[in-house]
């Protein structure tokens, strides 16, 4: 068991003594520090005030949950006939919400991940950094990327918002740098397909040259309404992916990002973009991707279903394989 540092001693259990320990942490705290030049210098360091305990509110709050936390393991079933109290005993609980406030303005730490320093901001704001696309105000070329740019900090671990102001970020510099940033590709009406009876496709790509696989990450997924089990029952060597893109937002690009992305599961042989007229937004689009080997299609099904791409949730499953070579694209069973 690692030491436990009062007043900067160190007290570690001795006897075979156990440490339950509990931690409160606040959230939304009211306390506003600062970030301020020191120097006209823009490489001296800055001067910072994270004004931590500033706030009577602040304090208050965390006071009363460590005095829950202490209620609960004192007085809680599965825990008061084993905790004996405070320990070390040199350190004893308070009473009061009076010693609870001495005992935050104590022993209270920062859980780090500050955030609001680049606050984005109406123009009338003088204490906004950012505009709603993230640009510094008065400095041309200069965007900022990360939870800095948060009024308010979120009640919880901002990682989440950070993967998604990142997204929002790379989106709008393609904008302005007059990059579609809809993912792009060709429509295939119904009145472009050839008879039925003939089947008539273009000739596979060339394989792609070899890569080394990136390393493994973990990617947030949602609910794309989609049962893998059930999928993994009629597995084939074509998969269907819907709500990557909605209607009006395909472009000559939609096609090689799709099969790109594909092919990290394995050999893509085609790919088909087919548009439904009049259809529900996250059903129009139809993304067909056809493998060498049902394998990688599965790998393609379960990584891809419920992946966010562009703020969408991709819904993902297998598709018949000869109503596909029929140029059956509508078919939902």
């Amino acid at each position: 068991m690692s030491p436990v540092f009062i007043d900067g001693l160190p007290y570690n259990p001795v006897n075979g003594e156990g440490i339950f320990t509990t931690v409160a942490f606040l959230c939304g705290q009211q306390a506003r520090g600062t970030v301020r030049l020191s120097f006209k210098d823009p490489t001296s360091k800055p001067i910072i005030d994270h004004a931590y305990l500033d706030n009577d509110l602040d304090v208050a709050v965390l006071a009363e949950g460590c005095r829950l936390c202490h209620e609960i393991i004192m007085k809680g079933r599965g825990t008061k006939d084993i905790i004996v109290g405070a320990w070390p005993k040199i350190v004893p609980h308070p009473n009061d919400m009076i010693g609870w406030k001495e005992h935050v303005r104590a022993f209270a730490s920062t859980c780090f991940h500050p955030g609001g320093t680049c606050k984005m901001a109406p123009d009338n704001d003088p204490m906004g950094v950012v505009d709603s696309r993230l640009r510094v105000r008065n400095v041309k070329g200069l965007r900022v990327a990360d939870v800095s740019i948060l009024p308010l900090l979120n009640n919880g671990h901002p990682q989440i918002l950070a993967y998604a102001i990142g997204e929002k970020a790379a989106s709008l510099i393609l904008e302005d740098d007059g990059v579609s940033n809809k993912r792009g590709g060709k429509i295939v009406h119904e009145k472009e397909f050839p008879n039925k009876d003939t089947i008539l496709l273009p000739p596979p790509p060339p394989p792609p040259p070899p890569t080394i696989a990136p390393p493994s990450i973990i990617i947030p997924k949602g609910d794309s309404g989609i049962n893998i089990a059930d999928e993994l029952k009629g597995a084939t060597k074509v998969i269907l992916l819907k709500n990557m893109v909605g209607p009006g937002e395909v472009d000559d690009l939609l096609d090689s990002e799709t099969k790109e992305e594909c092919q990290k599961y394995g050999e893509v042989d085609k790919c088909l973009i087919y548009e439904i007229p009049e259809a529900p937004e996250d059903e129009a689009v139809r993304i067909f991707d056809e493998f060498k080997r049902v394998e990688s299609a599965i790998k393609a099904v379960v990584a891809m279903n419920g992946r966010y791409f562009g703020g969408r949730v991709v819904k993902a499953k297998f598709y018949n394989f000869d109503k596909f070579r029929q140029f059956d694209l509508a078919d939902d069973s």
